[in-house]
């Protein structure tokens, strides 16, 4: 915009300057066609007497009555002869000047004119520019909404499924279920069956088996649960499986729904430590089964990592991955 102010200014003292050329144009045509007549009407003079300005001259001095009546003539006719010169000189310049003042506009014309151009692409640019100013604020304000309502909409999808968790861990725990939250650093030494886990450690396993994969799990119990969390400053379900089954080398895809079509699909019937199992299809909820009747899981905004007794009746599936 300063280029298309500085136009217009330039543009705005073109046209008073053209508007001055022109006034002085006009009153120097005046003056130069009054000394024009003068002059004309002083040369039909000399020539309607057919004489030369110096025939004049010597005429006058010549009838001249004394030395007195010779001098006054004299001065006369002198004046005579250089206003005539002084008129002839007036009207020379007047004349020069005439053609400078319309070189001048012409000039003037033609900048004025190059001016406009340089505006009129100028604004064109403009126009163009400002075209894709407002198509780009068009799609940042769609992008803007899109985002709140993708927003909203998570936020929506995760209230529905923590309620979904909150309801089928209730369901599943039964009357009886003994829920164990313990923090992440704490050390258990546990004897059981072939089934339990043996010698619980904050180390990351260093085999392959069941046992040292739920070991490894339960370093995260008392980790708090946070949405879209991979990591153990917060996880949330399937980022909770994600983490500890990437321990052994397994990679496993990142949300539950995706986690319950990995590896073989069984029956929550038939399950074994170390197993996948699921809430829902497609799968809203994952967890781990580590055996003797519990499973390990992350539950929900403002609770933790930890374990709950298993009833396969409340699961819809279950995955072997290992």
């Amino acid at each position: 915009m300063d280029k298309v102010d500085r136009l217009n200014k330039k543009i705005n003292n073109s046209n008073e300057k053209i508007t001055q050329t022109k006034k002085d144009i006009k009153q120097t045509q005046t003056e130069y066609e009054f000394r024009k007549t003068l002059y004309e009407e002083r040369l039909r003079d000399i020539q309607g007497e057919s004489k030369s300005a110096f025939m004049l001259y010597a005429d006058v001095l010549l009838s001249s009555d004394g030395m007195s009546d010779f001098i006054d003539r004299t001065t006369a006719v002198t004046q005579i002869l250089n206003s005539d010169q002084s008129l002839m000189t007036e009207l020379n310049e007047k004349e020069d000047k005439l053609i400078t003042s319309k070189t001048a506009l012409d000039k003037i014309n033609k900048e004025l004119k190059e001016d406009k151009k340089d505006l009129a692409k100028e604004m064109k640019q403009i126009k163009k520019d400002k075209k894709k100013i407002v198509s780009k604020l068009k799609v940042t304000k769609k992008t803007i909404k899109e985002e709140k309502a993708a927003k909203k909409a998570a936020k929506a999808a995760q209230k529905r499924a923590e309620k979904a968790v909150r309801e089928a861990v209730k369901t599943a725990s039964n009357d009886d279920e003994k829920s164990v939250s313990l923090s992440p650093v704490v050390n258990i030494t546990k004897t059981s069956n072939k089934n339990d886990v043996l010698n619980l450690t904050n180390q990351k396993p260093s085999g392959g088996d069941a046992s040292g994969l739920i070991g490894y799990a339960k370093n995260f119990l008392g980790v708090p649960y946070v949405w879209g969390g991979t990591s153990p400053s917060g996880f949330d379900c399937s980022g909770l499986m994600q983490y500890v089954y990437r321990s052994e080398g397994i990679s496993l895809p990142r949300t539950s729904s995706q986690q319950q079509n990995a590896g073989t699909r069984i029956s929550p019937n038939d399950v074994q430590p170390g197993d996948l199992v699921f809430f829902g299809s497609p799968a809203y909820h994952v967890g781990m089964y580590i055996g003797n009747g519990q499973w390990l899981h992350a539950p929900q905004t403002g609770d933790v990592v930890k374990i709950a007794s298993y009833n396969p009746s409340s699961f819809s599936s279950a995955a072997r991955v290992r």
